[in-house]
C-alpha cells in the first residue's frame, strides 16, 4: 500500500540528526544529560529556522 507522507527535506534531516543522537547515545555510551541537550539544541535550532523574519520599521 502507498501512502503519501507529508515529509520534506527538512523533515528529514532533523529525523536523521535525531536517529545519530540516538545512535551516538547507545554506541559511544553518552550520558542522559548530553543527549538530554543535544536534543534539545537540534529541536529548537529545527523550530528557529521555521520563524519568519520580522521586518523591520526603519
Amino acid at each position: 500500500m502507498y501512502t503519501n507522507l507529508p515529509i520534506g527535506p527538512k523533515d528529514a534531516i532533523l529525523a536523521i540528526c535525531l536517529f545519530t543522537i540516538l545512535g551516538l547515545t547507545v554506541f559511544c555510551k553518552w550520558t542522559w544529560w548530553e543527549c538530554c541537550i543535544s536534543l534539545f539544541v537540534v529541536c529548537l535550532a529545527y523550530f528557529a529556522g521555521g520563524m519568519k523574519q520580522v521586518k523591520r520599521l526603519a
